[in-house]
């Protein structure tokens, strides 16, 4: 069982695709509800040397919803700098359904009030 690959160039970068015995490898889930998800496996080597179907981290913790029984997944951070420099700090937040990603950072709501607050004030 030989695994072999084609190499090809697109807007996002360059990626393999992985073959095995000539045909694309994959990774079959199962959902909560019994449905099957596949999904192709890809090597992305913009993103480093490691084979992935999923193009996003949202993706796949979507894949996670779907196959466990949770109705969602919640994700928390915060962007910090060593140094007091503009804009090296914020956070956000991201709500993962199985259908559905919501994103929230500080950085685009915080300019989004100072626009408001100009316009109002002009």
């Amino acid at each position: 069982m030989g695994r072999t690959g084609t190499y090809y160039l697109n807007n996002s970068g360059s990626r393999w695709v992985i073959l095995t015995n000539g045909k694309r490898d994959s990774l079959t889930l199962l959902t909560k509800g019994g449905k099957t998800i596949t999904r192709q496996v890809e090597f992305w080597s913009s993103f480093g040397n490691f084979a992935t179907p999923y193009e996003s981290l949202e993706e796949a913790l979507q894949d996670v919803v779907k196959c466990n029984n949770t109705d969602y997944i919640t994700v928390e951070g915060a962007y910090t700098c060593s140094k007091m420099r503009p804009g090296e700090f914020g956070g956000f937040a991201v709500f993962i359904t199985e259908d559905d990603c919501e994103h929230f950072g500080t950085t685009s709501w915080l300019r989004g009030k100072l626009e408001e607050h100009r316009v109002r004030n002009n």
